[in-house]
């Protein structure tokens, strides 16, 4: 008992905190008079720790960016004709997929699903699924309607077993569809849900209380709600705006909020009544999205053309804070962090050296005999190691790693870098 006391007097003071980095897919500027990318696209990232926003890296051939994810400690971004991995520790760039005309994301288990659509241009499938465990296709569904979406598609979410595609066939005006596509991956199967005359173009997809909302522009000269009952299938249908389509929508706090082109302010669509509650008094937005963790309410707004800014609103549409970001931000992402902060440290801290490492780490902790537990960035434990004396060494394969030891104590956390 005596020896545990001491270790625990002697342990450095170890400090953890969550925050949160606010990821901006920033579209640039294409100019159509000179057919010329004359800003590219961007990710930007603020800092959820300082405060500060900065570039992490320019798409220098990539005309656009319409969707992005983060899973397992990997962000997943649509860029026009390839989907673009980056680390969600450090944002350096990891792999890509060409994929021409690659619109919206989705995660199931261990694969990435991935829908299709863009001016000018049929596919031969609009429904792509990837391993992503080594980025393989693992199914491209025939655009026939019967196994698989037969126009363009855009938003796609996942509940349960079943992904749901915003199948609007958008990029053909005059010729828009009021299909929702259900790929089923229990028996991988596909069928097709009809909203009729109002529900033309859904666009994007909302999850809440186990509905499916869909928000559907129309030919853009109205709008409309539809809630999906995934269950029943059965949906019902509110206009929403009878004057044109709308930018941007978002489930926020029990409410869609979303903006009327010609309006340019945000209104707010109550899910428990099923109608529009009220319209605010805010700015133009060109995005919106809410911190799941804090309820944090981000928006973007843009000139299209020479700039953007970032914007922290409370529910009312207050500005509480505002800076810089690129053009035309599309979507906002959050990425959740854990950070530790030593104190103090002694001869009871875990030392791993080198860091960055080739593929070989050593590894000192005086706290013997003792198990060295090595996890990935996403918290799942990779693998365990018997540890006899005060130094070991342990090689790993490309990646980002947390290390930490347990013997009569629990070491600090050590994040490993191997290029």
């Amino acid at each position: 008992m005596k020896k545990t006391l001491t270790i625990l007097a002697l342990m450095p003071l170890l400090t953890y905190a969550q925050i949160t980095d606010v990821l901006f897919l920033n579209e640039g500027y294409y100019n159509f008079d000179t057919q010329t990318q004359d800003q590219d696209p961007s990710l930007g990232v603020y800092s959820g720790e300082d405060g500060t926003y900065s570039v992490v890296y320019d798409f220098e051939e990539t005309g656009f960016l319409s969707d992005g994810l983060i899973h397992n400690g990997i962000i997943y971004i649509a860029a026009d004709t390839k989907i673009i991995l980056f680390s969600a520790v450090d944002y350096s760039y990891l792999d890509q997929i060409d994929l021409a005309g690659v619109r919206d994301l989705a995660v199931h288990d261990n694969l990435l699903i991935a829908t299709r659509g863009e001016f000018m241009q049929s596919f031969d499938s609009y429904l792509h699924i990837y391993d992503l465990n080594n980025l393989s296709l693992v199914a491209a569904l025939p655009n026939n309607g019967i196994d698989g979406p037969e126009f363009a598609s855009e938003d796609v979410k996942v509940i349960g077993q079943k992904a749901y595609i915003c199948v609007s066939n958008s990029f053909s005006f005059g010729s828009f569809q009021s299909i929702i596509g259900v790929y089923d991956f229990a028996d991988d199967s596909y069928s097709q849900i009809d909203l009729g005359q109002d529900g033309v173009n859904p666009e994007n997809l909302m999850i809440n209380d186990d509905f499916i909302y869909a928000f559907c522009n129309h030919s853009y000269d109205k709008s409309s709600i539809a809630r999906l009952d995934p269950q029943s299938l059965d949906f019902e249908i509110a206009y929403v705006a009878n004057n044109g389509g709308c930018a941007l929508s978002a489930v926020i706090d029990e409410k869609i909020y979303y903006q009327e082109y010609t309006l340019n302010k945000i209104a707010r669509f109550d899910l428990a009544s099923f109608s529009v509650q009220d319209t605010l008094e805010n700015q133009a937005f060109y995005s919106i999205a809410q911190d799941p963790q804090s309820g944090d309410i981000w928006a973007s707004s843009t000139d299209y053309f020479s700039s953007g800014s970032a914007h922290l609103i409370d529910p009312d549409g207050n500005e509480m804070n505002s800076f810089e970001v690129g053009i035309s931000c599309g979507n906002i992402l959050f990425n959740e962090l854990e950070t530790v902060s030593l104190n103090e440290v002694d001869e009871y801290d875990l030392l791993v050296y080198p860091n960055p490492s080739l593929g070989a780490v050593t590894i000192e902790w005086i706290d013997f005999p003792a198990v060295m537990e090595v996890y990935g960035v996403e918290g799942k434990l990779i693998s365990t190691k018997q540890v006899l004396s005060s130094r070991t060494e342990l090689n790993l394969s490309s990646g980002v790693y947390l290390i930490r030891a347990i013997g009569e104590t629990i070491s600090p956390i050590r994040r490993v870098i191997i290029e």
